[in-house]
């Protein structure tokens, strides 16, 4: 379970959901894994799978200021530029450029 944070950075454009991710982990139940993941974590799958999205976010545009939002829903597996919108103000209540310029925060914690 120590490798579900790795396994998850590195394929976050292919993984959408706890079930992709337990399936990635190689578990075919994904209701065993979510059980495992909570117990190793104390948290569920989703909410870290949503923290460490917007932690990408936030990386990207740090890293790479000119990036437009349909990159951004690309490089986050999130679809194009729609979905990021959707799924930033949805997460953070702000537009992604909101977020971007005022350095709005999410509340998250995942390690430690």
């Amino acid at each position: 379970m120590e490798k579900a944070l790795e396994v998850v950075l590195e394929n976050v454009q292919q993984i959408r959901t706890v079930v992709e991710w337990g399936q990635q982990m190689g578990y075919g139940d994904t209701k065993k894994f979510s059980e495992v993941f909570k117990k190793h974590y104390k948290k569920s799958p989703k909410s870290v799978l949503i923290v460490l999205r917007l932690e990408r976010f936030h990386t990207l545009i740090k890293e790479h200021p000119e990036i437009s939002c349909f990159e951004l829903g690309i490089e986050l597996g999130l679809g194009g530029e729609r979905e990021l919108n959707e799924y930033i103000r949805y997460h953070t209540g702000h537009h992604p450029h909101l977020v971007e310029k005022s350095g709005v925060k999410f509340k998250g914690k995942i390690r430690g």
